[in-house]
């Protein structure tokens, strides 16, 4: 009787307690990665350029005179590959649709004349390519197979990467055929968020992982255990094992979209110069405080109607904690003009909500004046 009764009781206990969603689909333990690899190498594709530098600088040149007169094309191409043969790379990349949208870096495909990618799945099949768009400061492009009749492709789904911590799991997957290897699977963790090394032209916050990555993994994907991509796979550092870096795919998703959609990133414009909030010890840690100082604020600017000031501190953007120049800067760049933001500020030691406007980015030149007479600094 006891034993029914503490049955009876253990029953009523669990059925009172509260129901919790499921979380997210993330792949068995035991054969997580055997599954990941089943569903998520067939999205994944080799990229193989020709460089032709004579039709680079020249046959495709609308101003060229090679356009006006054709027959110069072929008289002087000869002559030109004699001295100059054309040149190949490769890369990866991966499908973001079913329409045969892939997604790679810049630095793969933005100086090919031809792009032609092997896509696996069933037999192995080739096809040419065409470049959709790119965008040098985020090392970011979109191709899209050139197909005879109506295909669909396996493709992968965005995770957020504002989301990702240091120690999670990940796994990247390319072709590092520098070493005549293709869709390859590696390992690993994520060693660093929100590291910036290269040129300061260029969009940065990467995601620093120790996968291994190697000559021919740039444009593939970086996917955590649960199955979606978090980064794309950019770069490493020369002769250092275990330093490779991923474009965040918060920046990757909106980037591709305007690149489809427009074949060009257009920047919305608010109108503000910022600094770190930031005391440097011995010139070389930062001890961060959150958020990022408005250093100034461009007359008659969209930040300048909405009330913005010299001095507020910038903590978030429509609720996404900014903790650095970088966060702030990645999450402005894709965005386009009349795109409404909503900041939250802190003056005063009080915090504020403003909301503006974004407007087209007409400031060129007032920028870059800005920079170079106020002295360094972000300006957005």
């Amino acid at each position: 009787m006891k034993k029914i009764l503490f049955a009876l009781a253990l029953f009523a206990h669990l059925i009172s307690q509260p129901a919790f969603a499921d979380p997210p689909y993330r792949y068995s333990q035991e054969n997580s990665l055997v599954e990941l690899a089943e569903r998520a190498i067939p999205t994944v594709v080799f990229v193989a350029i020709e460089q032709n530098w004579f039709d680079h600088l020249y046959a495709q040149n609308e101003d060229s005179y090679y356009q006006t007169f054709p027959y110069l094309y072929e008289i002087f191409r000869p002559i030109y590959e004699s001295f100059w043969p054309p040149s190949y790379g490769h890369g990866s990349g991966f499908f973001i649709d079913s329409d045969g949208h892939i997604v790679t870096n810049h630095h793969v495909v933005g100086s090919a004349s031809k792009v032609y990618v092997s896509v696996i799945g069933g037999k192995k099949r080739v096809y040419e390519a065409s470049v959709v768009g790119k965008d040098f400061r985020t090392d970011l492009a979109v191709i899209k197979l050139n197909m005879e009749k109506e295909e669909s492709f396996p493709y992968v789904e965005f995770g957020d990467s504002s989301r990702v911590q240091v120690g999670e799991q990940v796994v990247a997957i390319g072709n590092p055929v520098t070493f005549r290897l293709e869709h390859t699977l590696t390992q690993g963790v994520v060693s660093g968020l929100n590291r910036n090394r290269f040129s300061p032209l260029e969009i940065e916050g990467y995601i620093q992982t120790d996968c291994a990555i190697h000559g021919g993994n740039s444009g593939g994907p970086l996917f955590n255990l649960y199955g979606e991509v978090i980064g794309v796979n950019s770069c490493g550092i020369a002769g250092a094992s275990g330093l490779n870096f991923a474009i965040p795919s918060n920046t990757t998703a909106r980037i591709a979209h305007q690149l489809i959609e427009n074949g060009e990133v257009s920047n919305g414009f608010l109108g503000i110069r910022v600094e770190p909030n930031t005391e440097k010890v011995f010139n070389y840690f930062l001890f961060d405080s959150p958020g990022v100082k408005i250093a100034g604020v461009i007359r008659n600017s969209p930040a300048s109607h909405a009330g913005l000031k010299k001095g507020d501190l910038i903590h978030a953007v429509d609720a996404l904690p900014i903790q650095s120049e970088e966060n702030i800067r990645n999450y402005f760049y894709p965005l386009k003009p009349e795109t409404v933001v909503n900041l939250t500020i802190e003056r005063d030691g009080e915090l504020r909500e403003i909301t503006v406007t974004l407007t087209e980015d007409d400031y060129a030149i007032t920028k870059y004046f800005w920079r170079y007479i106020q002295g360094y600094g972000l300006v957005l």
